[in-house]
């Protein structure tokens, strides 16, 4: 597996955890319509046959906590096997380096100040680090 092809499996670990943060923000946002359209519309008359906006609001709950778990399920497997992957560099440096720029997602420019390496040593590092990590002993 090539640098980019590493980088790319590492990167979609920060996109998957990006988009369960965002299904969790619907999904409050989702809960807190049910609830203040439940007590606004309790008791209030509708056509026979119509759902109400509560009964919508529910369905509309339950499809993103459906959605929510399948994509929570997706990033536990995805974050096992970056964690594997990282794992397998053994110098402690390099894999201190691969965790703050794919699991915090911290950018070169924040790593190369927090480690108080040059940015062109951070990018160096990084691909040390990129070719020294097993990603096949990963999966």
């Amino acid at each position: 597996m090539t640098r980019q092809e590493k980088s790319e499996k590492l990167s979609q670990y920060g996109m998957t955890a990006a988009r369960e943060k965002r299904l969790r923000e619907e999904l409050a946002c989702w809960r807190a319509r049910g609830e203040r359209m439940g007590a606004a519309m309790s008791g209030a008359p509708r056509a026979k046959g119509t759902a109400s906006r509560v009964e919508t609001a529910a369905v509309h709950i339950a499809d993103l906590e459906r959605e929510l778990g399948k994509e929570a399920e997706h990033l536990a497997c995805e974050r096992l096997a970056v964690l594997r992957a990282v794992r397998s560099v053994e110098s402690e440096g390099l894999r201190y380096l691969l965790e703050l720029r794919y699991i915090d997602g911290m950018t070169f420019e924040a790593i190369a100040e927090k480690t108080c390496y040059s940015i062109r040593q951070t990018l160096r590092r990084h691909a040390l680090a990129l070719d020294a990590m097993q990603w096949e002993d990963a999966v």
